[in-house]
């Protein structure tokens, strides 16, 4: 019996310390020391930080003098590296995969509605806006049919397309060098090898230096063997290095704030699918030349993704995961099986590139008026959904590295060391408080013992 009773205690106290780990893990952390706190002008915000580099960009819009200006200064000294003057606006978008370019509305009237030529064709676009060099200063005007470039991943390049089902003859793309101002590849109908031909949804990149394009022969009927899926190379575009015949990629898409497509550095390209109960991916992969993914129809209704923005499925590096930014829901491509799913308390905040992803969770803590609500953050890996670490925030860090190989966390103007820190005394706590049933009941066996034990010597 003695060793029965051992045997229990012994379970029950290495079932504490498992806890204990699980907690380690999953308990909210800290983040370090602050190294630096950026000093902001009146009416400065941050616009982002460089790849790679410890350098932020602000910008600022001063409504007495009507005038703006971008700077940019290193993190860990607040040494200004450049300052320019930027387009006038108060609208300035950074959402391409590196901070190299923003993109800016103006406000100036003349500025916003003037007519651009393209394709031996004059009109009307329904957007204007100006793409600016962070490092140059430059800037330069992009016009389209209301669709924002598509940002190379990891070049200065950006696809500028008019728009699928226009007038025969009036759909072109073009990709353009913004770091070096020069075109690099141009695609319209009335090429030779487009004859006959119609873009029908947005293009995309396939891997460093290839696009993708999906055309139909007949606008009206569109039936399957009318679509084709031409792969084009980038520095040589006298024809297409490949046709997939049959290809239906983006013909259902659901517009959002980007392209509605994300690719992987091989040839899968995902997209988001529109249903009646919401949104949902699917997923081609050009070498093969079919379809490897079909989320299931009932994943669209909940609705725990990207909050607005550009909710484009992402693709890991790999292409072997995708997320539904629009449901909260993350599958493995090849397999469909699904890996992660947001719950009923947390929402998708922010994609991090290809590798990380970011929730919010809101906790309310009490009973009645005397309820409260708490905010924490987690950080999850993209290829399994797995956990990194939490933390007490509801906005998420950007991270960088210093020459010295520092890691750092940036939070709105202020550095701080990374990783982040385990609060040991939020997990003592925590433990503490597991521990306490196994205490008493050690403390009530124990009285009873000796209890018995002075009744008997009675």
């Amino acid at each position: 019996m003695i060793h029965l009773k051992r045997f229990l205690w012994l379970a029950a106290w290495s079932v504490w310390v498992w806890l204990g780990f699980g907690l380690y893990r999953e308990l909210p952390r800290d983040l370090g020391p602050t190294v630096y706190k950026t000093p902001l002008r009146r009416d400065e915000v941050i616009v982002g930080l460089f790849d790679g580099v410890p350098e932020m960009v602000t910008y600022s819009f001063d409504p007495r003098t009507n005038t703006s200006k971008f700077r940019r200064c290193h993190l860990l000294t607040g040494e200004l590296k450049t300052e320019f003057d930027g387009i006038k606006s108060r609208r300035v978008y950074s959402d391409q995969p590196r901070l190299e370019f923003v993109r800016v509305e103006p406000d100036t009237p003349e500025l916003s509605s003037r007519p651009v030529k393209f394709v031996e064709k004059e009109f009307q676009p329904w957007v204007y806006l100006y793409v600016v060099d962070l490092f140059s200063g430059k800037s330069r005007p992009v016009s389209g049919y209301g669709h924002m470039p598509i940002f190379h991943p990891r070049k200065p390049w950006a696809i500028i397309w008019s728009g699928g089902g226009l007038e025969r003859g009036r759909n072109f793309l073009r990709v353009e060098d913004f770091r070096a101002g020069r075109r690099l590849f141009q695609w319209n109908e009335g090429q030779p090898s487009s004859l006959n031909k119609e873009m029908c949804s947005p293009p995309f990149f396939v891997g460093e230096d290839r696009i993708g394009v999906m055309t139909v022969k007949d606008a009206e009927r569109r039936s399957r063997d009318d679509y084709e899926l031409e792969i084009w190379s980038i520095a040589s575009s006298d024809r297409p290095l490949k046709v997939i015949r049959g290809a239906q990629i983006g013909f259902d898409w659901a517009p959002s704030g980007g392209s509605g497509f994300s690719t992987d550095d091989g040839g899968r390209v995902a997209w988001n699918r529109k249903t009646f109960t919401g949104c949902l991916v699917r997923v081609f992969d050009v070498h093969s030349g079919r379809e490897i993914f079909d989320e299931p129809g009932e994943s669209g209704r909940d609705h725990r993704g990207l909050p607005g923005g550009d909710q484009s499925p992402i693709l890991s590096l790999d292409g072997r995961s995708v997320m539904n930014a629009v449901s909260g829901r993350l599958y493995e491509v090849d397999s469909g099986k699904l890996l992660w799913s947001a719950k009923s308390n947390e929402r998708l905040n922010l994609i991090r590139g290809d590798t990380q992803f970011m929730t919010r969770e809101d906790w309310d803590v009490g009973l009645g008026s005397w309820t409260k609500r708490l905010v924490t953050c987690t950080y999850r890996r993209l290829s399994d959904g797995s956990l990194i670490h939490r933390m007490w925030a509801d906005d998420g860090y950007l991270e960088l590295k210093t020459d010295n190989g520092q890691r750092l966390a940036f939070i709105a103007g202020t550095l701080y060391e990374l990783p982040p820190r385990v609060n040991w005394s939020l997990l003592i706590l925590c433990q503490t408080i597991l521990a306490l049933p196994l205490v008493l009941i050690w403390v009530l066996l124990r009285w009873r013992r000796n209890k018995k034990a002075i009744s008997a010597a009675t």
